[in-house]
């Protein structure tokens, strides 16, 4: 495998994660308040609960499907999963998630943030992302969620000698991302990349891009920033 570094291979995938990472800031409302769309296509709907969900908080990407798709199917009757993020802590515990859903003809896409102590919900506009809505044919070649998908810290483990491609070998593993590349990679009439689930193992100073079922890095060798900020 080559040991050049090449930061633009997947893009648009990571286009995506930061659109998603835009929206940290949105203003929140309690759940039982009445969200009133304000006109502003850039505007995000947004809920928070507060209380104690530690009991039901996931430690398993398994269990985080559990946990965010009943939020999901209040939003639409066939939401789809997109992508996941799973910040650990230094230890490798789970310290906080995010699952991004997508539908087809839906002006908005959902997303699901969560902590032991909090559940986030919020459903941006695409319009204001500059995204187009995605077409049942669009939505329809989404994949699903692979078989034999590694969990956060056993991805990062087997990641290690990419990290190490990438000068951040023995590094902590801080997050980990796995993206279908929805709804960025939609540009109205096609997909620019193919729709196909991939990971991004980060640590404080670099993350890498690998196979999410087995850590191998993609080709050529995928170096990124890290651009998870603390929310």
């Amino acid at each position: 495998m080559s040991g050049s570094r090449n930061r633009s291979v997947l893009r648009v995938g990571l286009l995506g994660i930061v659109l998603v990472l835009a929206l940290s800031g949105c203003q929140l409302v309690d759940r039982q308040e009445n969200l009133q769309p304000t006109g502003d296509p850039s505007a995000t709907e947004a809920e928070e609960l507060l209380g104690n969900p530690d009991e039901d908080f996931p430690a398993t990407l398994a269990g985080l499907r559990a946990f965010a798709g009943p939020e999901a199917l209040t939003w639409q009757d066939d939401p789809v999963l997109a992508d996941m993020t799973v910040w650990l802590t230094p230890t490798g515990m789970w310290d906080r998630l995010r699952a991004t859903y997508v539908a087809a003809d839906a002006d908005r896409m959902m997303t699901v943030r969560a902590d032991p102590d909090r559940l986030r919900v919020e459903r941006p506009r695409l319009e204001g992302l500059g995204l187009p809505e995605l077409p049942d044919a669009a939505v329809a070649e989404l994949p699903p969620v692979p078989e034999g998908l590694l969990e956060p810290a056993d991805l990062g483990a087997a990641a290690a000698d990419a990290l190490a491609s990438c000068d951040a070998g023995g590094q902590p593993v801080v997050a980990v991302v796995y993206a279908t590349g929805a709804p960025a990679a939609w540009d109205g009439s096609t997909w620019t990349t193919p729709p196909v689930w991939r990971s991004t193992v980060i640590t404080e100073t670099a993350g890498v891009a690998v196979d999410p079922t087995t850590g191998t890095p993609l080709e050529p060798l995928t170096c990124v920033d890290p651009i998870l900020p603390d929310e």
